[in-house]
């Protein structure tokens, strides 16, 4: 953003959307009695700008380039139809669908990475049996199809990273265990809102630099409140006489109330569960 000399126009210049330099520039116009100068597509055509409204719900953009795609859609005068794993409040914007099918989305907002990763994470959902992802395969001699676009995802920060972790345990172990763990359940790393551990771990350095390097709070609880964690877990004898709860990571994981959907993946001296939490989307930027 700049502004002239004479103070008369506060002018966007880059990432007006994503980067803010909109909002900014009409902050600044504000204060400054200036004329915002705005020159992006959409905000001159009146059209719905999803990259704004992602930045205003929290979300992150795991393939920036497909914004162009979408906007340049609804600026010809086109629809889109967009995809969420949690309920959005308020009326679509114009040009706007809202698709139960995720595959034929061309905005996916969700926390599980790819067209179809997480497919059998979010069964587990309705079936009430949790398993890893898998990977599905084509019969053989069906002729491949040419992809369809890829779709514009938008990371949903709704996952609870459980971990458990034996004393000393360094950070790219923890790090190496929770991609992995990432990996087989099909959902983006930036999906995760907040890891979650026993108290005895709060002063463990590898586990506070994995969180400060991932910028995402680390929440601790007692044994006892772990203890009192509702929900299916697998329990270790050796776990409880050593920490006094008979499971750290997926109880951790259950602790804010969200449902398990990866259960315990152990690697290395760590242990990762997954549980995803409901959050608030509105079409309403804030």
């Amino acid at each position: 953003m700049v502004i002239d000399e004479a103070g008369r126009f506060a002018v966007s210049l880059l990432s007006g959307h994503l980067g803010g330099a909109n909002e900014l520039a009409q902050t600044v116009a504000r204060a400054a009695g200036a004329i915002p100068v705005i020159t992006t597509a959409t905000d001159v055509r009146g059209v719905w700008a999803v990259d704004t409204w992602a930045r205003c719900a929290g979300l992150a953009v795991s393939n920036p380039e497909a914004i162009k795609r979408v906007s340049a859609r609804l600026l010809s005068g086109g629809r889109v139809a967009l995809y969420s794993d949690m309920p959005i409040s308020g009326q679509p914007p114009e040009g706007v669908d809202i698709a139960s099918d995720r595959a034929r989305a061309d905005i996916v907002v969700s926390p599980f990475a790819g067209a179809n990763a997480g497919a059998s994470v979010r069964a587990a959902e309705t079936t009430g049996e949790v398993v890893p992802a898998g990977v599905t395969g084509k019969p053989a001699g069906v002729r491949a199809q040419a992809p369809a676009p890829e779709p514009l995802h938008l990371v949903l920060p709704c996952i609870v990273a459980g971990i458990g972790c034996r004393r000393g345990a360094c950070t790219e172990a923890i790090g190496e265990a929770f991609l992995l763990a990432c990996g087989q359940a099909g959902i983006s790393p930036s999906a995760v809102r907040e890891a979650a551990t026993i108290d005895v771990k709060a002063r463990e350095e590898g586990l506070l630099a994995f969180c400060r390097a991932r910028n995402i709070p680390l929440a601790t609880y007692s044994a006892e409140e772990l203890s009192q964690v509702e929900g299916s877990v697998s329990p270790s004898d050796f776990v409880r006489a050593t920490v006094g709860v008979d499971n750290v990571c997926e109880r951790a994981a259950l602790a804010d109330g969200g449902k398990l959907i990866f259960p315990k993946l152990a690697h290395g001296g760590v242990t990762v569960a997954f549980s995803k939490v409901t959050i608030e989307l509105s079409f309403k930027e804030r």
